[in-house]
């Protein structure tokens, strides 16, 4: 499995229990709302008065299904202009000696009410999931892929082995490069400054070819593309003299 693969696959699980959450935190309100409705209704069917009392307030709370409002809920008049933030149930309108009065019913609950009325279990599952799939590919990907010990050169993402000679990543994943381009790595990784004179290189790698500039131009070009933005580098040229690779910052 690649690590890419992997970061996917927790991003979707992640996100899944985010909205899950949500979800649920969404189906609490209705339920609230739904809870406040009905013990409104059942309070106004024996209420035989406009006035609201506080035997009125209690006699509306003991209807309430869920015991988490019973503290916070109330029953008002319903002013058109009211724009308290608190979750509310839908007006409900009776008759008083020829007189119409509507009623709201309001819960002043806070959002930690809320996720406690609300069933977050299968949120908390995916989540969970998600910190055992991220723990379990970790270990799977280091297993897999072990860092090599020994002297090690680092640069930008990039990895050098001096005991193997090798290139890897900074997940400890091995780096295929073409023959040329690897040895041209090593010699940047064994220069202690990184730079490299382009005679140097030209003797270096082709020492029997009279002029070798245009093939080492060649050689960077495929080089940049290779390993520039894949493991943020930069091999800064001063054409005709010298290349350095240095890390992208």
């Amino acid at each position: 499995m690649k690590p890419r693969t992997a970061i996917v696959v927790f991003a979707i699980i992640f996100l899944s229990s985010f909205l899950t959450g949500i979800h649920g935190y969404c189906l609490a309100q209705e339920k609230v709302r739904a809870d406040l409705f009905q013990a409104l209704q059942r309070t106004l069917a024996t209420k035989y008065e406009a006035w609201i009392t506080p035997d009125t307030i209690r006699t509306y709370r003991s209807h309430l299904a869920l015991p988490q409002l019973r503290d916070k809920a109330s029953i008002s008049y319903d002013l058109h202009n009211d724009r308290r933030e608190s979750l509310s149930s839908r007006s409900l309108t009776c008759l008083y000696n020829g007189k119409s009065v509507t009623f709201k019913a309001y819960a002043n609950c806070s959002a930690a009410t809320l996720l406690a009325i609300s069933d977050q279990r299968p949120s908390l599952g995916l989540l969970l999931f998600s910190l055992a799939w991220a723990i379990g590919s970790y270990w799977f990907i280091r297993k897999k892929h072990p860092m090599p010990s020994g002297q090690l050169i680092r640069i930008g993402r990039l990895v050098y082995s001096a005991t193997d000679g090798r290139f890897y990543d900074h997940q400890g994943q091995a780096i295929h490069l073409t023959p040329m381009q690897d040895q041209l790595m090593r010699m940047f990784m064994d220069n202690e400054t990184h730079t490299l004179s382009q005679q140097v290189i030209c003797d270096t790698l082709w020492p029997k070819k009279e002029d070798a500039s245009e093939t080492l131009y060649t050689l960077i070009r495929r080089l940049k593309i290779a390993v520039e933005d894949r493991f943020r580098l930069r091999i800064m040229v001063d054409r005709g003299r010298s290349y350095t690779l240095t890390e992208d910052r």
